[in-house]
């Protein structure tokens, strides 16, 4: 049970179910109501009366759930949950998130970029700059997803020739089969104080 209370992951589940729980019994707390005054039946009217206040009730557990998370993820930060006030801590907790990131990127031959620009969105994908660890800059193209600047992802892709713009060296994200190839993502802070690292400061 406490290593349960103590998985980040867990608590994200939890704050993400939360919320469409939240969204389903608002839409039934809507609905609901508009189907009883249709009703002229005072039995189907008492019945729905019953499912309006468990559909309350679950909005408010949904709620109070999603609160819950958030304290308990801010909590399991340790001393990084006090931000500005512990910069030496911060900064230590962030190039870990980043050091650990790139080891499992190599294990899994996977990617860890940073969008720089987005200069095309359409329905099958984006195109994008990003930018390496190292420093390099390359063209890319996120297959079904729509990236926003500054956002750092692990990526799973592959390298190919780009028609639109005549280059042998596009990163293909994901696939038109697959989907994007997003698998997770790091603060673009751990990015920042890293590559503040890598400049010597």
């Amino acid at each position: 049970m406490r290593a349960l209370l103590s998985d980040q992951y867990s608590w994200v589940w939890l704050r993400r179910a939360a919320k469409r729980t939240f969204w389903i019994s608002l839409g039934i707390l809507v609905l609901l109501p508009i189907i009883a005054a249709l009703v002229s039946d005072s039995i189907w009217t008492s019945v729905l009366g019953v499912f309006v206040s468990i559909a309350a009730w679950v909005a408010a557990l949904a709620i109070l759930s999603w609160i819950v998370s958030r304290i308990a993820f801010w909590w399991l930060k340790g001393p990084i949950r006090w931000g500005i006030f512990t910069p030496k801590i911060r900064r230590a907790y962030l190039l870990a998130v980043f050091d650990n990131t790139m080891r499992q990127t190599q294990i899994h031959r996977l990617r860890l970029v940073r969008v720089i620009h987005v200069y095309q969105v359409n329905r099958s994908g984006t195109k994008c700059v990003v930018e390496h660890p190292e420093g390099v800059r390359q063209d890319a193209w996120f297959w079904n997803f729509s990236p926003k600047r500054g956002h750092v992802f692990i990526v799973r892709s592959s390298t190919g020739y780009g028609p639109h713009n005549s280059n042998a060296q596009v990163m293909y994200i994901g696939s038109k089969v697959t989907g994007p190839g997003i698998v997770g993502g790091i603060p673009a802070a751990s990015w920042k104080a890293a590559h503040k690292r890598l400049r010597g400061r």
